[in-house]
């Protein structure tokens, strides 16, 4: 995507990724908004409405998945655009749609996502910081467990296109790879800091997931594996062990936990994520991946 890179232009391509998505998300938010309060909700006023249908989006599961629909329009039709604005090319240059091996790629994300927070939840369980509501022989399940799929597949797809696809390959990264990954990463946890019960620790985690998601790409020359790695971290962490997810407790889970103590271990109300459990989970990944992953072309 940058075959000649140049600071002025990545910095204008970044800052105009964030406006144009900025006014596309609002376009659509606002026809959302109204669609849903005047055709579900039968509300008029728009006051009313604004608050009744914002609530339903941020604390229902359904609501999430309308959400993540509307950042997945935003995202792609603003990416759409900048490409073939500032390098006369197709949505098809984002290695979304391109590299070898993707099918052993993904399931290999999909795998290592799931047994990191499978980790998490068991170190936990083992210590004592947290305990389940419900036995693990007994499981808690409908169909919000479904729609979770759904919507973070959405979240993961969304987020490693915009970050890992679009802006990481927009920086230089083919002559300051640490550099690149270490800027996209910061952008990748900045997104985050508006989440609720946001903790600092999180946002350090998340720049340290970022960063492994980058190093993934590297690795890989594609998005499928970090893309993989997303859906099951994230999954496994709301709609199956019923932790907060990034701060987001809105997700039906199978088995019901309960913090002992909410504290730097656990993560809190924020979720593990801002655990140091976790930042030792993503070494022990950062040091899998660089062992054991190579592109195979």
């Amino acid at each position: 995507m940058n075959e000649e890179y140049n600071k002025s232009d990545a910095l204008v391509k970044i800052v105009s990724l964030c406006i144009i998505y900025f006014v596309i998300a609002s376009i659509l938010m606002q026809i959302l908004i109204n669609f849903l309060g005047k055709n579900i909700f039968h509300i008029e006023d728009n006051y009313d409405m604004y608050s009744k249908v914002t609530k339903y989006l941020l604390n229902t599961e359904t609501g999430t998945l309308y959400v993540k629909v509307l950042e997945s329009i935003g995202i792609f039709l603003t990416l759409i655009l900048l490409l073939r604005i500032f390098d006369n090319k197709g949505i098809k240059n984002i290695r979304f749609f391109q590299g070898v091996n993707r099918g052993r790629n993904i399931l290999i994300g999909l795998g290592l996502g799931a047994l990191s927070i499978t980790a998490v939840f068991l170190t936990l369980m083992w210590t004592g910081e947290i305990t389940l509501k419900n036995s693990l022989k007994y499981p808690s399940v409908d169909k919000s467990i479904f729609l979770g799929v759904i919507v973070f597949i959405l979240v993961a797809v969304n987020e490693e296109v915009l970050c890992r696809g679009y802006i990481l390959n927009t920086l230089d990264i083919k002559n300051k790879p640490v550099r690149a990954c270490i800027i996209s990463s910061c952008l990748f946890s900045i997104m985050h800091t508006l989440n609720p019960n946001v903790k600092v620790m999180g946002l350090i985690n998340i720049f340290l997931i970022g960063m492994l998601f980058s190093y993934m790409y590297i690795k890989t020359k594609n998005l499928w594996m970090s893309i993989g790695y997303h859906i099951t971290w994230n999954y496994f962490q709301g709609n199956v062990f019923g932790f907060p997810v990034s701060g987001q407790s809105q997700f039906h889970s199978i088995y019901l936990m309960k913090y002992i103590d909410q504290n730097i271990i656990t993560g809190g109300k924020f979720g593990p994520e801002a655990g140091i459990l976790v930042t030792l989970i993503i070494g022990i990944n950062f040091i899998i991946v660089w062992k054991f992953i190579n592109c195979k072309k």
